[in-house]
């Protein structure tokens, strides 16, 4: 499965991309909002080593996305495996900005310069984007155990 991943980020749960996305992976439509309490409602499809998050477009500050209908469900996060990381079959895609699964703390730096933030307690590295943030998240191996990509 080719994806632009990032392209995925501030979509509606009905544009035809995603619609189209969630029948290859065998993700029920139409996507269910999140419940009042929560932010958002997560989706998987461990079997492609894809996860995703929608938020209501309400909820998010971001130009364009509060101009549409109460309620509309929008693309917020996009969670990318390796194999066998929660259960997920590793994700078969091009990771963003030329990372690889395999890759270590070390290399992941050397390709995208030093994040914006570090966690101080887990394994885990941010970087800012205009319209995302990009973070990897390692495994206790060393390596990308995986990464998600988030609107701010």
């Amino acid at each position: 499965m080719i994806l632009d991943t990032l392209t995925l980020l501030g979509r509606t749960s009905s544009d035809p991309a995603v619609v189209a996305l969630l029948g290859t992976l065998g993700i029920a439509q139409p996507i269910k909002p999140p419940k009042r309490d929560q932010e958002y409602r997560g989706v998987e499809a461990k079997a492609f080593g894809i996860g995703l998050n929608f938020s209501r477009a309400e909820d998010l500050d971001l130009p364009g996305v509060q101009d549409l209908p109460e309620g509309t469900l929008v693309v917020s996060t996009v969670f990318l495996f390796a194999e066998r990381v929660q259960k997920h079959r590793q994700y078969q895609g091009v990771l963003p900005h030329g990372l690889e699964f395999g890759m270590s703390r070390d290399q992941v730096r050397a390709l995208l310069g030093e994040p914006h933030w570090t966690s101080p307690m887990l394994p885990v590295d941010r970087w800012h984007y205009d319209s995302y943030r990009f973070v990897v998240h390692f495994a206790d191996s060393g390596v990308i155990a995986y990464v998600t990509l988030d609107l701010p």
